[in-house]
Order: C-alpha cells, then structure tokens, then sequence
C-alpha cells in the first residue's frame, strides 16, 4: 500500500477539483449572467477542470506503466 500512495494522493487531487470545478461552476454562471459580472471566474473553474483532468490522466498512465513494470521485472525474475 505505501507504494501505491503517490497514486492515490494524485486521484484524490483530481477527484477534489472535479467537486470543487461541479460545485463553482453552476453558482459562478448563474452570477455572471445575473451580475454580468467578469469572465475571471469561468477561467478560473476552467483551470481546475484542466487540472483534473491532467491529473486523472497521469492516474491511469502512470497504474498502466506500473503494471507493466511488475510483469516485466516477474518475468525476468523467473529467467
């Protein structure tokens, strides 16, 4: 489990900026469009999005590379 930890803390950064982007993002527009306040926030929300979405990347990239480590580090092990 300590070696899966850096994996972990990476999906649960994406997981908390996916709330954090679903939860600004229906208040930020609707006080944009009532307010016509600036565009600033929908940037910023954007930014998160992009966040999460890098990091959940690296998530399952990094678990398919890892994966492919332990088999090949088996294989050789056994030769």
């Amino acid at each position: 489990m300590k070696d899966y930890l850096w994996i972990i803390v990476a999906g649960t950064c994406a997981i908390l900026a996916f709330l954090f982007f679903i939860l600004t993002i229906t208040n930020s527009t609707s006080l944009i469009q009532r307010l016509k306040k600036s565009k600033l926030h929908i940037i910023t929300n954007i930014a998160v999005l992009l966040i999460g979405l890098g990091n959940i990347g690296m998530v399952i990239y990094l678990l398919l590379d890892l994966r492919e480590q332990i088999n090949f580090f088996s294989m050789i092990h056994y030769l």
